[in-house]
């Protein structure tokens, strides 16, 4: 019973768009290996001239790097809405700070502050419970 529920909650995530490699044991204890991010590449937009996202990138995880023009905003609008806004982690790798202002609701993540041209930024979104 208990494989059978652990194969259908996995096979949920990968639905979800996550590749999980993982182990559960008796008391109970998932270990995770890696989870890898699957799915379709958000948007930026507003975010300085010629802003890209990487290659690989998805509503779950990437980097955003501000265009060659400095940016008074940025927004990344995720592949597919969630149900809920997702909890964010947003970090800037060009200086190692934590990520200027931003928001976040079900369909993306706003930065509300000046951005230097060509910063690169790291996001990480994972969905709260039911959503």
């Amino acid at each position: 019973m208990l494989r059978k529920l652990l194969h259908s909650a996995l096979a949920l995530v990968l639905t979800a768009g996550l590749a999980i490699a993982a182990s559960l044991t008796i008391d109970n204890t998932l270990s995770v290996n890696r989870v890898t991010n699957l799915g379709s590449a958000p948007v930026v937009s507003v975010c300085g001239t010629g802003a890209a996202v990487a290659t690989g990138s998805t509503d779950f995880a990437g980097k955003v790097t501000v265009g060659t023009t400095a940016s008074n905003a940025c927004t990344l609008t995720f592949s597919a809405a969630f149900v809920s806004a997702p909890f964010c982690i947003v970090q800037n790798l060009t200086t190692g700070a934590a990520a200027n202002v931003y928001t976040t609701s079900t369909t993306a993540i706003t930065w509300s502050s000046a951005l230097a041209d060509s910063t690169v930024l790291h996001y990480h979104c994972v969905a709260p419970v039911g959503g």
